[in-house]
């Protein structure tokens, strides 16, 4: 189908993804619109299925295409028809029509051979679902990827966004970062985030200092120079900014070592 008309708007507001309870699917302008990234073909297969006889007209696309040969290609094209044309992202982020963006991936490989052997044999035998909980709850309960992570985040120049795949796993990176990386402020947005948190965080977001203040700690023996507007935790469990540190307040002991370090 080609397009008629492009038509370019300014807007600097939200933009929100629809997600519908149960199927993803929702209807826009009559379309009923369904996000099926990295469907499998018998999906695809149900899908056609399903409205073959209600459906006037029916199109996608796909940026995760079966490689060349295999029979879950064959499966799809047998459906949908053959591949008609590739397109780079390039291409597009050239012609303004999705964001230009740079994308750096890293494969995080767990180093445990038993663990890696049961997950190929589940996997072998059908379980691909249940494999891939195993390995997200292995993945989510490993210390050594929160220390991995937690040094690239120092290593970042700018504000940063870490997503997480649910909520409670999310408050526990969250709580990780906060306590172990030094000098750096952290907020937690989920579902019950309320609105005018939301806002709150996105400005700090937006926030990029061009002078940053140091508090000077001193505890007797040694001195600790740290960003006026850090978090230190306190021996009570509560959190104190540097600069409203007094003589009075008991800083955690634990909290202080990893300054020292």
């Amino acid at each position: 189908m080609k397009i008629k008309k492009i038509k370019k708007i300014d807007y600097n507001e939200d933009v929100y993804n629809l997600r519908i309870k149960d199927n993803h699917n929702y209807f826009a302008n009559n379309y009923c619109v369904s996000n099926c990234h990295t469907a499998k073909s018998k999906s695809i297969q149900t899908i056609l299925g399903k409205t073959f006889d209600t459906a006037k007209f029916r199109f996608g696309m796909s940026g995760t295409y079966p490689v060349h040969g295999t029979s879950e290609l064959f499966a799809i094209e047998s459906v949908t028809g053959p591949l008609i044309q590739k397109i780079k992202a390039k291409t597009l982020m050239d012609k303004g029509l999705i964001s230009n963006v740079k994308i750096k991936s890293l494969i995080l490989n767990y180093n445990d051979k038993n663990f890696s052997d049961n997950i190929f044999i589940i996997k072998k035998n059908g379980g691909g679902g249940k494999a891939w909980q195993l390995e997200k709850e292995y993945a989510q309960q490993s210390l050594k990827r929160k220390q991995f992570i937690s040094k690239l985040i120092q290593k970042f120049k700018h504000n940063s966004l870490v997503l997480f795949i649910n909520v409670d796993f999310g408050k526990n990176m969250y709580d990780y970062f906060r306590d172990n990386i030094v000098g750096v402020d952290f907020y937690h947005i989920d579902g019950s985030t309320e609105l005018k948190k939301r806002e709150y965080i996105k400005k700090q977001m937006e926030i990029t200092p061009k002078y940053i203040e140091y508090t000077i700690l001193n505890f007797g023996d040694y001195e600790i120079e740290i960003k006026s507007d850090s978090e230190i935790l306190l021996k009570n469990g509560e959190y104190k900014k540097s600069k409203d540190i007094t003589i009075d307040d008991d800083i955690n002991d634990d909290f202080i070592k990893k300054l020292i370090k």
